[in-house]
């Protein structure tokens, strides 16, 4: 697997974020509502510009958002301000993951939407989670999305179906232009490596009359349900639910750093 220098695609991200303020978020995962129920502090990391804020404020939890690009961060407190949650009750962290440090007074972490996918084209998943349980105090929760791989079958979401060509360009965002700069359309399209492990997906944002305006790409390694689980036992973590992905859906996990209640 090919590493993707961090600084590097946390630049990528600078411009991206002046149009994905207007990208619808996604659902939030079957499994937050029992995590909800029992935190009291959530981060978000990496939160881009918000995910699930609407659920948090609907909750009254306090939150801290961690990223590690300051434009996606200014989207995201404007998104959790926009869906009711106090500016004294949430908090920003610019950083990388693999900086991340102590998060003191979290008793929840969510990765949304693939992000250890993500994060996993610059460092192997047993670091990165490695990294979130040293952040974390004992009983504390993880709950992460992960697009994963099983014998025959592969988990899909919003943003990649497995069952497309590869090199297809198709739009599945229609925006606000007043919010996203003055694209109104987005556009993807995927790519496999030769192994198949490998997954990039290129995005292009268009105005109303078809004019490019800003194009990426994100590289998302496609992580083997199995070697996740052999991941979150050599942290150390401790399983608590799994919901395993499928078609339409990703694979949930929610995890517990042990030495807490239960």
């Amino acid at each position: 697997m090919r590493a993707t220098p961090a600084r590097s695609t946390v630049a990528g991200y600078r411009e991206r974020a002046a149009h994905a303020r207007a990208e619808p978020p996604p659902p939030p995962p079957a499994l937050l509502t029992r995590l909800l129920s029992q935190a009291t502090h959530i981060a978000e990391l990496p939160c881009g510009t918000g995910h699930f804020v609407d659920a948090y404020a609907q909750a009254g939890v306090e939150l801290t958002l961690v990223d590690a690009s300051a434009a996606m961060l200014r989207g995201a407190v404007e998104r959790a301000a926009a869906a009711g949650l106090p500016t004294t009750g949430t908090h920003v962290r610019r950083r990388l993951i693999q900086r991340l440090g102590r998060l003191p007074g979290v008793d929840a972490v969510v990765m949304p939407n693939a992000a250890l996918n993500q994060l996993a084209a610059q460092s192997p998943p047993a670091e990165i989670l490695a990294r979130v349980r040293a952040a974390l105090a004992p009983g504390s929760h993880l709950l992460l999305q992960a697009l994963c791989t099983r014998p025959g079958a592969t988990d899909g979401c919003a943003f990649y179906n497995p069952a497309m060509p590869d090199g297809t360009w198709r739009t599945d965002r229609r925006l606000d232009p007043e919010r996203a700069a003055g694209a109104a359309y987005r556009q993807r399209r995927q790519h496999h490596d030769a192994s198949g492990d490998v997954l990039r997906i290129d995005f292009a944002y268009l105005s109303p009359a078809g004019e490019r305006l800003h194009s990426s790409s994100v590289e998302l390694p496609l992580l083997p349900a199995a070697d996740l689980a052999d991941a979150l036992t050599a942290t150390g973590l401790r399983l608590v639910a799994h919901l395993p992905g499928g078609p339409s859906r990703l694979t949930e996990i929610l995890a517990a750093v042990p030495g807490g209640p239960r």
